[in-house]
């Protein structure tokens, strides 16, 4: 074990492993059973990568994902002629080489020992069900990996589920995405008037390609605002006028791709494993590339200033749009406050505080707007989202949605 002047709490440390366990052993024990480290080893590899985060190449902070995984069971693995002791300084010196890449760090043992035996620059494959139809990040298929995007701060997963946050602040468990899904954006995904969302399975499809946005949002390192409303000209009333960027070509592709990858499919959820050969087969490779394309397309528009409206279709309507509430005197004046963390009690804020004028704006567009929903980036990278409570008639808020799909 590597001596480090600080340790991560050991009982934190084991309720990981017990969680790890469940993930990977309990679904698939023949696929991933053999891939889950000892206690010993997931304590020195969370110990190293918050290190490293810590790190800085020539003045910059380092970014980099890391996988425990051997490198025979790694597709396109570039493997070292001498594999590298696993500590913060050896993570250090390799992440800038795969900065911005898919690539990740491969970690396994090796004569009783941590190493770095390589990286690899594909992501593992499974037709068990266990993969989105696309991924948000193809790290995710991994069976564990730790991703660290800003100093002193981990992401724990197993395949493709967040499952623990590690910060210089706490450490915690990540609430089941399944939920926060279900409470603020389930049920406002209008069913039958798109044709792209003809049934109840077609919104997962809706939720992945949102998240997928959010995230090219979020990367191009500038605040955005993200508007989701149904196929209607309501919006209309909650913005300034004139719309200076409005229009649908040439974002309708979007539309064109994600409709050819559930042709065939009655019930993609109950096929997850058919979709998955479906989407990666020769024939729809480059309709998988060219839809990732374009909703990252979408997501940089929102680095205008204003805001990008997109319909629940995928049909982007305008960006660089202002907020403007329909009555002046009806504005919203509180905020119920969640995040998506295991405990984590909802509170009820005002709306000032939840952050700048632009996160003000989403919650008076929302407010007035009660089908719409609307995804915040601010600049430290931060997501937040929000949609009306039809339940509780309030604006429900989810901070820190990134680790949603981080």
């Amino acid at each position: 074990m590597l001596g480090y002047p600080f340790q991560l709490d050991l009982a934190f440390i084991a309720k990981l492993w017990e969680r790890l366990s469940r993930f990977l052993v309990g679904r698939d024990s023949q696929a991933y059973g053999s891939l889950l480290p000892t206690i010993e080893q997931l304590t020195e590899v969370c110990q190293a990568a918050f290190w490293a985060s810590l790190q800085k190449q020539e003045s910059r902070p380092v970014t980099f994902s890391l996988a425990f995984i051997p490198p025979d069971e790694s597709p396109n693995a570039f493997t070292f002629e001498r594999a590298a002791y696993l500590n913060p300084e050896s993570i250090a010196r390799l992440a800038p080489a795969l900065h911005d890449s898919k690539s990740v760090i491969g970690v396994w043992p090796e004569d009783g020992q941590l190493v770095i035996w390589g990286f690899t620059s594909g992501t593992a494959m499974s037709t068990s069900g266990s993969l989105p139809y696309w991924f948000v990040d193809p790290n995710m298929g991994w069976p564990l990996t730790i991703q660290v995007q800003e100093p002193g701060k981990l992401i724990v997963r197993a395949q493709h589920r967040a499952v623990a946050l590690v910060s210089c602040r706490r450490v915690a468990f990540l609430e089941e995405q399944d939920r926060i899904w279900e409470t603020a954006l389930w049920s406002k995904i209008p069913l039958g008037l798109d044709s792209l969302i003809g049934q109840e399975e077609h919104r997962l499809q809706i939720f992945q390609s949102l998240f997928k946005i959010a995230q090219a949002a979020r990367a191009h390192g500038r605040s955005g605002m993200l508007l989701v409303v149904p196929e209607d000209e309501e919006w209309k009333n909650s913005v300034q006028h004139p719309i200076l960027y409005s229009g649908r070509a040439p974002f309708d592709c979007a539309r064109t791709c994600l409709s050819q990858y559930v042709s065939g499919y009655e019930s993609p959820l109950s096929q997850q494993g058919d979709i998955v050969d479906h989407i990666l087969s020769p024939e729809n490779i480059e309709t998988y590339q060219l839809l990732n394309q374009s909703l990252d397309a979408i997501g940089q528009l929102t680095a205008v200033d204003g805001a990008t409206v997109l319909t629940y279709g995928l049909r982007v309507l305008a960006f660089g749009v202002k907020v403007r509430p329909i009555h002046a005197e009806r504005r919203p004046d509180r905020v119920r406050l969640t995040e998506p963390i295991e405990g984590a009690r909802a509170k009820i804020i005002a709306v000032a505080e939840l952050g700048n004028t632009r996160h003000q704006s989403a919650a008076q567009f929302v407010f007035d707007q009660k089908g719409a929903i609307a995804f915040v980036v601010s600049q430290d990278e931060k997501i937040t989202l929000m949609t009306w409570d039809d339940g509780l008639q309030v604006i429900t808020a989810v901070g820190h949605a990134e680790l949603l799909f981080n």
